[in-house]
């Protein structure tokens, strides 16, 4: 009976793994792609793997390996295979979306957010965790699964705000201060517009655009900026329209 409830461990494992890199590769393609529902499959794909790696790790008392094969010694841990591509796709897809998130201290309340969820992480897996390893495995495992934790909890609350958002979009003109790109061997080409403030936005902001809508777009001229409030409160850009005639 045994044997048999580690093996189904096992196979659900091998299945968030699976769903874990086949979200990642879905996600590279809705980034180049830029395809709406490419990108809501990425998002249902990558988000539930972390808390279901855990929910198994604690069920698992110690009788299903993450990521390596069994016998290898290492501690039942959701940062394996599927945990490790699940947080990393997710951050990746939040650096390289052409969708920008706004507020003034966006990456403050982003760290807190990674901090807070990485020690609740731990907490809840420590008791696993200090039974299967000491000294510096404890040490090096624990700060694994807090940085993934983190990761995880950033890139899914990035993407919940977006592909979970109801609202109306609303347009309005902004000013075209500056315009730049930022290009390298081994990275996608990013395009940037530095747009001055608009109604209802006083800061102003620098948008991620797509190669097209950069090309187009002239210093001091306007765009066109759709902001939508955010399923989590926190608004971001859903389009960026560039008139052709500029």
């Amino acid at each position: 009976m045994a044997e048999a409830g580690t093996t189904k461990l096992a196979n659900r494992v091998f299945v968030l793994n699976c769903i874990a890199i086949g979200g990642a590769v879905v996600a590279g393609i809705s980034i180049l792609a830029e395809w709406p529902l490419v990108q809501l499959a990425a998002a249902v794909m990558l988000v539930p793997v972390l808390p279901a790696m855990l929910a198994l790790s604690r069920a698992s008392d110690g009788g299903v390996r993450f990521g390596v094969g069994k016998g290898t010694g290492r501690p039942d841990s959701p940062s394996g295979a599927g945990g490790m591509t699940a947080s990393f796709a997710g951050l990746v897809f939040l650096l390289l979306d052409n969708h920008t998130s706004l507020g003034p201290d966006l990456w403050e309340r982003r760290a807190a957010v990674a901090l807070v969820c990485g020690a609740l992480w731990l907490a809840l897996d420590w008791t696993r965790l200090s039974a299967a390893r000491k000294g510096f495995s404890l040490l090096g495992e624990g700060a694994s699964l807090f940085a993934l934790a983190g990761l995880w909890a950033v890139a899914s609350l990035y993407l919940v705000n977006l592909h979970a958002d109801t609202s109306v979009p609303e347009c309005v003109q902004a000013p075209v201060l500056a315009k730049h790109e930022k290009t390298g061997r081994r990275q996608i080409d990013r395009y940037h517009l530095t747009v001055g403030p608009w109604r209802g936005w006083p800061l102003g902001a620098e948008l991620s655009v797509t190669h097209i809508n950069y090309n187009r777009a002239v210093v001091g001229t306007t765009v066109e900026v759709c902001v939508r409030r955010g399923a989590l409160g926190e608004p971001w850009v859903d389009e960026v329209r560039v008139s052709k005639a500029q």
